[in-house]
């Protein structure tokens, strides 16, 4: 019987009885485990109190070393960008409203208003209102809607000239009246002329 033909079992029984007959390890080497087996026994034992040992109190306080938040208590000027830019990518791909959109729809109380108007009053004293939207604007009564009417004058002349132009252009002539008939000279010559026929007729 070759080796490739022994059984698994048959493998591993014939190693056991190699090591098992090396002088070295004669017996020593599994003293060796026993002992370390025993001394791991006798180490747990004194780490655990067998008495009064309360098992969830155990569990809860594993757990409560494992559970810990560590996430970090300030977040980096990079780190507050790449969300926001992050956001304002995914903002923009689905279609839904900005942030600043979002505050303004959902400020229902006066203190929330408030906020709203003095962040858009420091924004317009920097920039002035070139940059800003007309609905931004309407929160703090700048906006072109909002603006009283100061020096409005009607263009009288204008506006006469323009009536004036729109008649020209949009009036129709008047009907003239078809120009009378007249005999075709052809009828004086061929076969007409000789049979007398006149052009009336």
């Amino acid at each position: 019987m070759t080796n490739k033909k022994l059984t698994e079992e048959q493998q591993s029984q014939k190693q056991l009885e190699k090591y098992a007959t090396q002088p070295n390890y004669g017996g020593k080497l599994w003293k060796a485990f026993v002992a370390d087996n025993k001394a791991a026994e006798a180490e747990l034992k004194k780490s655990v109190p067998t008495k009064n040992f309360d098992m969830d109190k155990h569990v809860i306080e594993t757990l409560n070393k494992f559970e810990k938040p560590t996430y970090p208590t300030k977040a980096t000027p990079e780190a507050v960008g790449k969300l926001a830019e992050s956001l304002e990518r995914h903002r923009q791909q689905t279609g839904e409203m900005s942030t600043w959109e979002v505050m303004k729809a959902t400020a229902k109380t006066p203190q929330e208003k408030k906020e709203i108007r003095d962040i858009i009053k420091e924004d317009y004293k920097k920039r002035g209102a070139k940059d800003m939207a007309d609905a931004d604007l309407k929160w703090i009564g700048k906006a072109k809607s909002q603006q009283s009417i100061k020096d409005f004058k009607i263009d009288a002349d204008g506006i006469s000239s323009s009536i004036n132009n729109f008649i020209h252009t949009t009036r129709q002539n008047v009907p003239v009246a078809p120009p009378e008939k007249q005999r075709d000279p052809d009828l004086n010559l061929g076969l007409g002329s000789i049979l007398g026929e006149t052009y009336d007729s």
